[in-house]
């Protein structure tokens, strides 16, 4: 994804589409959002403003890669 947006107060979600067996974590969510170990982004924004969202996706190896996107609550 390139970039995400929802209104404040309304569910979204988004399903990261990666590998099986990698657990995912992020940084910069949009307050009221957060992201499971299997890589769904879900929630309800709680305030207006754009954020930049860096995920990572992690395997057992320790291997990782990451992706960054913004996502837009208004």
């Amino acid at each position: 994804p390139y970039g995400m947006s929802s209104k404040v107060g309304v569910s979204a979600s988004l399903a990261l589409d990666g590998t099986a067996g990698l657990t995912y974590t992020a940084t910069g969510l949009p307050a009221g959002f957060s992201i499971s170990p299997s890589g769904v982004i879900s929630g309800a924004g709680t305030a207006h403003g754009t954020s930049t969202i860096t995920v990572t996706g992690q395997a057992a190896s320790g291997a990782s890669d990451t992706i960054t996107f913004v996502w837009t609550v208004s």
